[in-house]
């Protein structure tokens, strides 16, 4: 199960981070990829849920909310969801395997 905070939780821990991801969703400026860095206990999963939900939500309030009540946001809440896919760490860091299957993920048809 996927860690459910809200768009609004994460802008008060993050409000910069949290304002930099509402503009490039409201404004249509959308990078193709994202990294999320920083020390443990910032956020990091959250606010990537939260900006994966915003991104895929089919009914978002304000233009970038993930409503939190449509069949994407449920199945990103419960880690169910085909586009999105998270890569934890193995230990102390990535291993090479688990980049290789998410290259595998990648690779196959719709």
């Amino acid at each position: 199960m996927v860690l459910d905070k809200t768009w609004q939780d994460m802008s008060e821990i993050q409000p910069q981070v949290m304002t930099m991801l509402q503009n490039s969703i409201t404004k249509n400026r959308v990078a193709h990829a994202y990294l999320f860095e920083g020390e443990k206990g910032t956020g990091k999963q959250d606010i990537s849920i939260a900006f994966a939900k915003s991104l895929l939500c089919e009914a978002p309030t304000a233009g970038y909310e993930p409503c939190e009540f449509c069949r994407n946001c449920k199945r990103i809440s419960s880690g169910n969801h085909p586009d999105v896919h998270l890569i934890e760490k193995d230990g102390l860091s990535i291993k090479k395997e688990q980049i290789k299957g998410l290259q595998e993920e990648f690779s196959k048809k719709a």
